[in-house]
């Protein structure tokens, strides 16, 4: 089993059953998982904005949260508005998100003289920070395992929102230790 797998299991044991995705190359192990998962249903939308946007009216409707995977780079970009609605109307979401491998993102972290190395490199977790209860970039997979459950039910605990959890392309892939 992969991490990715892993999220998708344990997103089944808390009744979560239903994605709404743009795939991209940048999310490519998470997206396998999820359509592997026969318990899972996938909904393969034209733009990550309206998959924000179903996971938004099917929380509302479904009262449970509905998870919105997208790719690293502008397809976590065009997520922004729709997890800005649930935010402001405390709406249930889980956004899960590719990102770059783990040693490119740590030189886009080191002081390099440069804005932005690419447009897949975005720092997302900086760009939804305050319209998420809580947005995080995955570091290594033994904090994943260890925090998933607690960061994905921070989505409808208190007060509902959407949370955001950012996954390298290596750690979504890597077998689980």
């Amino acid at each position: 089993m992969n991490t990715s797998e892993y999220i998708v299991d344990q997103l089944t044991k808390l009744k979560i059953d239903t994605v709404f995705s743009v795939s991209g190359g940048g999310s490519m192990f998470l997206i396998n998982a999820f359509g592997k998962n026969k318990k899972f249903k996938n909904y393969f939308l034209h733009h990550e904005q309206s998959c924000t946007m179903a996971a938004d009216v099917y929380a509302r409707v479904k009262t449970k949260p509905a998870v919105v995977c997208v790719t690293t780079g502008p397809g976590g970009i065009n997520a922004i508005n729709g997890v800005f609605g649930a935010y402001t109307d405390s709406v249930p979401m889980i956004v899960i998100s590719g990102q770059v491998k783990t040693q490119t993102n740590m030189v886009i972290k080191k002081k390099i003289g440069l804005r932005q190395l690419g447009d897949q490199e975005n720092d997302i977790i900086q760009m939804v920070k305050k319209i998420t209860k809580k947005s995080i970039l995955i570091r290594n997979q033994k904090f994943l395992v260890k925090n998933f459950k607690k960061l994905v039910t921070l989505s409808w605990s208190g007060r509902p929102g959407p949370i955001w959890i950012d996954i390298p392309i290596d750690i979504q892939g890597e077998k689980i230790k």
